[in-house]
Parts: structure tokens; sequence; C-alpha cells
């Protein structure tokens, strides 16, 4: 029925036409000489049904057409109505189809009124002048006239001004029209998003202080065939902390190297001073709290130890921001561990999933931070340079060093840093021998942060806890045999 309405107000708008330019005329005079040539003697247009010089008359048509629309597509692009238009190549051609259908179906009025060609007459001679027209218009307003001798034909020139002069001012009001009122649109359009991104600019420089946000180190990030290739559904956005004290970066790169053996691996590690480092692929299942969380959770993040207080605090703010632009990313609500969707620590999940885990509230509560001001800190989040980060009135649990409880009996307490030597070197899993199960190779020229060492028989071995996901464990990896090291320390 649409088609219909469409077709209807096309035939509409074709008739209006012929009757406001007065093509109309022209198809009355060449159907009255049409008449005049009868009477004269025999001829075509009295001939009763088709006939070649009605297939010349539709081809003249057509040739016109093709003018009209070479004219009409050069103009167009000069409009900048019309170059918004994208419809009108398509509404052209549909016009003209019904045009050349009209013209047919006159042939076959002709025949059933037996009026010879008159009708068929009328209506050719009309739409070809009506068209011809619109082409001498469009090649006037382009200004196409000077490409012939107007010495020589001045006063053609003069005749064509006067006959197309309606025609000339239709076309150049619907093309040009609207260019200034277009432009000062345009300005105030430019206007508006300077303005809104100015806004826009403050606005976030006051929320984060006006420092830079933090950066991602992918070093140590999974490669594409490497991690889980199950996509997570949008439900959380999971919190941890490690668990030892250790730095982010020796998590991301133990795991880098174990994330199948240990089936363990997040997709961030924050730590080590404000720092983020990629560990799995967002989007995907991760392996850190187990299987139905990593199912709905796009992002889970780890935070690191330590006992600075200036340190932790460029990491806490690094902690809050991430989570909170990776909740905002993917349409995940900012409240922390409500009911529903939102931003969830181990604990929730311990709670309300599956686990044993209480992080990272006891960590955070090292430096007064509550659980009451981390939800208040997703909801806003920090400057990362840590001005904002520990309350000013803290009560935190007072930092001390760490213990020898965690360190393995006989082991010698030292923290320190092992860089690899050009070999690769295989570290052992619950104690410190070869006939212990294998970990992963530390690769040449890497680093292995470790608490504690001691000399067994030929050989030297340091050691480090992991978190796994599921608990800690207890690494050993040997770096010297008798006097000669396999690497550097730091």
């Amino acid at each position: 029925m649409n088609y219909l309405y469409t077709l209807g107000g096309m035939f509409s708008d074709i008739f209006h036409k012929l009757i406001d330019t007065k093509s109309y005329a022209v198809g009355v005079l060449a159907s009255i000489t049409t008449c005049a040539i009868s009477w004269a003697g025999p001829n075509w247009v009295m001939h009763q049904g088709p006939t070649r010089q009605h297939a010349v008359g539709i081809f003249i048509l057509l040739a016109v057409f093709g003018l009209d629309w070479l004219c009409g597509s050069r103009l167009a692009k000069k409009s900048p109505k019309q170059s918004q238009e994208t419809n009108t190549a398509i509404d052209s051609a549909i016009r003209d189809a019904v045009i050349i259908i009209i013209c047919i179906l006159a042939i076959e009025m002709d025949d059933f009124l037996q009026t010879r060609s008159i009708i068929f007459a009328f209506f050719t001679a009309s739409f070809i002048y009506q068209n011809f027209k619109s082409v001498c218009a469009n090649a006037y307003i382009l200004g196409w006239r000077g490409y012939f001798p107007a010495k020589t034909l001045d006063w053609i020139f003069k005749w064509i001004d006067k006959w197309l002069d309606n025609e000339i001012k239709a076309k150049t009001k619907n093309t040009f029209q609207l260019r200034k009122q277009r432009r000062n649109k345009m300005k105030n359009k430019i206007i508006k998003i300077l303005v809104a991104t100015l806004a826009a600019f403050l606005f976030a420089t006051s929320l984060v202080g006006g420092v830079q946000a933090y950066s991602i180190d992918n070093t140590y990030k999974l490669g594409d065939n490497e991690g889980s290739a199950y996509t997570a559904s949008n439900n959380y956005i999971i919190l941890h902390d490690v668990g030892t004290e250790s730095k982010a970066w020796e998590n991301a790169s133990y795991l880098k190297r174990a994330w199948s053996t240990a089936g363990a691996y997040v997709q961030y590690y924050v730590g080590d001073g404000g720092k983020v480092y990629a560990g799995g692929s967002e989007g995907y299942q991760a392996w850190g709290a187990g299987t139905v969380a990593n199912a709905g959770s796009p992002v889970q993040i780890e935070l690191a130890h330590t006992y600075d207080k200036a340190q932790f605090a460029k990491d806490y703010a690094a902690y809050v921001n991430l989570a909170r632009n990776s909740a905002i990313k993917y349409g995940i609500p900012l409240t922390l561990d409500g009911s529903g969707r939102g931003i969830k620590t181990h604990l929730w999940v311990t709670n309300n999933l599956w686990g044993n885990h209480t992080d990272p509230y006891d960590y955070l509560a090292r430096f007064g931070v509550t659980k009451q001001k981390l939800a208040q800190d997703l909801q806003t989040g920090l400057p990362e340079d840590g001005t904002a980060t520990v309350p000013s009135n803290p009560n935190p649990t007072t930092p001390t060093t760490p213990s020898n409880s965690n360190i393995p009996a006989g082991f010698t307490p030292e923290r320190g840093t092992f860089v690899n030597g050009d070999t690769p070197i295989m570290d052992r899993v619950g104690g410190p021998s070869v006939y212990n199960t294998q970990g992963e190779y530390l690769q040449p020229y890497a680093s292995w942060a470790y608490d504690s060492y001691k000399r067994i028989g030929n050989l030297v071995w340091i050691h480090q806890w992991f978190f796994n996901g599921e608990t800690n464990i207890s690494v050993f990896i040997p770096v010297r045999e008798g006097s000669y090291p396999w690497g550097t320390f730091k």
C-alpha cells in the first residue's frame, strides 16, 4: 500500500510540474499541429498503433533524461542541500521510468480511444520540453554559457534568459539557498563541540587532579594462544591482592611462565608505585576466583603488597581507577560487593559463590582503607599521584617487617632479586630439589624476587611464595653452583 501512495504522489508531482511550467501548452500545440498535418496529408501521427516514429520520440525523451541527469548531478555536487539527499538519484530514476510508462500508456490510450497518436504526441512533447528546459537551466547555473559563441548568438541568449528565468530562480533557490544557513549551523555545532570538549576536560582534570592516567605494561601479557579461549559475561570486576609480600611485576612474570601449570592468572597486576602489568586478555575468562566467578568476569585485578605508604597510595589509586574504568567499559555497575552485578572482592566471591579467600580487605586495612572508603573511591575515582588515597586520620594496622614464619626451615632471610644469565633455569615447587615438581623456566635475563636462600650440597637455592589463585605455593630455584653464580643479584 505504501508503494501505491508513493507512486500516486509521484504521478501527482509530475502532472503538477507540467502545469506549473506550462509544458502542457507545448503538448497541446503539438497535438493541434499533428491534426493540421493530418488534414494536409497522411502522417505517422494519424497512424493507429506504434510506428518507428513512436520509438524515435521515446529515444529523444531518454536522451533528454540523460542530459538532465548529467547536468543535475554536476550541479548537486555544488549544493549543500542536494549532497545530503542520498536517495535523489534513485528518485530521479523512478520518476523517469514513470514518465516513460505514461508515454507508453498514451500509445495504448490512443489505440483504445481511436485517437490515432494525438495523446502520445501530447505527453511526449510535454515531457521532452519540460526536461529540456531543466537541462538548459542547469547548464546556465553551472556557467556553461561561456562555451558558446556569445556574440553571434547574443539574441538567442537574451531569449533563453527570459525563457529560463523562472526555472533558474527555482533551481538556484533550491540548490544554494541553504548554504549560508548550513554554514552558520556548522559553525554553531563546532563551537558547541569545542565547549563540550573543554568542559569534559576540565571535569576530568578536576576529578583526577590533572595527572596522567596509568599506563599498561604488556611485557608479561599472555600470547594469543595462551590463557582461556572462553569469553566472559559482563557481570563482575573482581578485586584481589596477591597474598604475599611480592612485587607486581614478579607475579606477572611468574604467571606469564606458569599460567598453565599453576592454573592461575588474571588480567592485570597492579603495584610497584602505581604500575599496571597486563596478564590475560580482557573479555575472556581468567583463572583467579573459581569457575562461576571466572565465567562472569571480563576483568580481574591483583594488587601487589608493599610496606611503603607512599607507594601504596599510588598502587591503590591505580587499582581503584583500573577497576572503575573496566566496570564502565563493560557496562558493569560501580557498586561494591552488593547483590547482582557489580565490582566484587574475592571475599564476596567466597561468601556468595565459592572458595575461602578474604582478599583484599586484610591488606587494605594495613593502610587504613576500609570497605566504605573503597566503595566511595570506586564511585569517584582517585588522583593517581596518591594525594587523596590514604585517609587523613587513618587507623591502620601498624606496618611491620615480615616475620620469619614464612621462611622455609633452614633458609636465611634476605630480600633481593636474582637476574638470570643467558641460560633458562627450571624452578621447583614444594622444595629445593631437582627431584621436586617442575614449575616453569626462568628465561634468560629475566628477574626473580626472593625472600631467603640456602646452600644445599653444591647448589644455592633461593625461595619465594607465589599465589596461584587458590593458595600460596612455595617455589625454589637454583642460582649458584659452587662459587659460580648463574646470574647477578640486586
